[in-house]
């Protein structure tokens, strides 16, 4: 007769709740890896400019550059900076070659050129794969918690007519 008994409970199988607690666990696991692929794998492909601010000044010591002899690329940048007073952005070689160091004379008055580096990693393949990457597993496991409570929560926390009757 041992022989005829199996190694599996015949009664136990895989339920419509298991399976769904499965599926959840895996859509986590997928958001999980995307989200590590976009931290950890793809380039950030960061492209590094000048930040450009003018300051108004009566005298200098640096070299006057008439902002109509600036290349077409720059003196628009410089004309918004001028006009908004606010700080733009140059590509470095432009702003080494034209800008730095030297104080631009706008429509007769001077101003100063200050300029600082910046790496401009904004958008891109690698910030997709973060932003989704991590929605998707928050909501896998938010799914999957709210599933195993349904599916298994009269055992985790049992009514206490139930807890009454165990003990």
């Amino acid at each position: 007769m041992a022989s005829e008994r199996a190694d599996r409970d015949p009664g136990r199988t895989v339920g419509l709740g298991e399976v769904a607690i499965g599926v959840a666990l895996l859509v986590f696991l997928l958001g999980a890896g995307l989200a590590a692929a976009g931290t950890f794998l793809v380039s950030d492909n960061c492209e590094t400019q000048t930040g450009v601010s003018l300051t108004k000044v009566n005298e200098t010591d640096r070299p006057i550059v008439e902002a109509g002899n600036l290349s077409r690329e720059v003196q628009e940048p410089v004309g918004i900076a001028v006009r908004e007073n606010r700080t733009v952005f140059v590509q470095p070689e432009q702003f080494q070659s034209e800008l730095a160091n030297r104080t631009i004379q706008f429509e007769g008055t001077l101003y100063e050129v200050e300029g600082r580096a910046f790496e401009d990693c904004a958008g891109g393949t690698d910030d997709v794969f973060q932003f989704g990457g991590f929605w998707l597993a928050v909501l896998g496991l938010t799914a999957a918690a709210l599933l195993a409570v349904l599916q298994y929560g009269s055992r985790w926390f049992p009514s206490d007519e139930e807890y009454r009757r165990r003990n």
